[in-house]
């Protein structure tokens, strides 16, 4: 009687090593879990950065007293044609 257990115990054994939905005994299996491991941290790294950077509050100006910075005479000067120019 153990005899018929263990050799089924094996023949289950190697069927299930067999089986191509056993993805941690094949190398590409191995990566693809490596890679989705990879993007669970990365999403979860990127999601603590996001909710670290709007704790932060950056000061904001107010739109209610712009300020304009150009001058009136800072522009390019013209120069009449057919006159020399002299420096």
């Amino acid at each position: 009687m153990p005899e018929q257990t263990m050799k089924r115990a094996a023949l289950v054994l190697l069927c299930c090593f067999l089986l191509p939905s056993c993805s941690h005994f094949t190398q590409s299996g191995r990566q693809q879990a490596a890679y989705a491991k990879y993007i669970r941290k990365q999403s979860h790294n990127r999601v603590q950065q996001q909710a670290k950077f709007k704790k932060t509050k950056v000061p904001t100006m107010t739109a209610s007293d712009p300020k304009i910075s150009a001058a009136a005479g800072d522009g390019p000067q013209a120069v009449t044609s057919g006159q020399p120019q002299e420096q």
